[in-house]
């Protein structure tokens, strides 16, 4: 599938050891390594990954992170759109990568993932379903509540173009992978972001 992934221009130049690129203590990927309050979730994805698309390579700790579909279509991110510190030299690479190799997931749901929270598996459409399900989730035990919202972040896999979750209209479906490899890039652009 095609897919865009948004790097330091570092990792273009210097990033892809024998011809492949990891992302490893060595070479991260933008954000990560700022990110240490997000580990649970990082590891989370990184064990799904490992469920549904095999096991990382021998090292690898963190997947590489793209985009499969941009404001509901199937199509490079707009690069005048902050993607990261503000100046910073970027690259955008179009690469293609094998179906089975990738993990597809709701953009917006992740940020639910990182703030620990629990996804409703339908839209809620109205304060009073937020309240409800508040209450809900407040009347269990901690142990339980814990257990249900891990549970709950598997909806973030539910990329079928046009289902709503709450906090989501599925117009923005990110992609992992482990690696990637040069001949896998079929475009480079060079940018500074805004």
């Amino acid at each position: 599938m095609t897919l865009w992934t948004i790097q330091p221009k570092e990792v273009w130049e210097k990033g892809f050891v024998d011809g492949v690129f990891r992302c490893d203590s060595d070479h991260p990927q933008i954000g990560i390594d700022r990110y240490e309050q997000f580990l649970d979730a990082y590891e989370w994805i990184a064990e799904e990954m490992t469920k549904r698309i095999g096991p990382a390579p021998k090292g690898v700790k963190c997947p590489i992170w793209a985009y499969h579909t941009w404001d509901g279509k199937h199509k490079k991110p707009d690069l005048r759109q902050r993607q990261t510190a503000p100046g910073t030299e970027c690259v955008c690479l179009t690469i293609e990568i094998p179906d089975e190799q990738v993990l597809l997931s709701d953009f917006d749901l992740w940020h639910l993932v990182l703030g620990k929270h629990y996804i409703s598996e339908l839209p809620l459409e109205t304060d009073e379903d937020y309240d409800k399900e508040d209450a809900w989730l407040e009347s269990l035990d901690t142990a339980t509540r814990d257990r249900i919202t891990r549970d709950s972040w598997s909806n973030i896999f539910d990329v079928v173009p046009g289902k709503s979750h709450a906090n989501s209209d599925g117009d923005y479906i990110q992609a992992v992978f482990w690696e990637l490899r040069k001949e896998q890039v079929k475009k480079v652009q060079f940018f500074k972001s805004k």
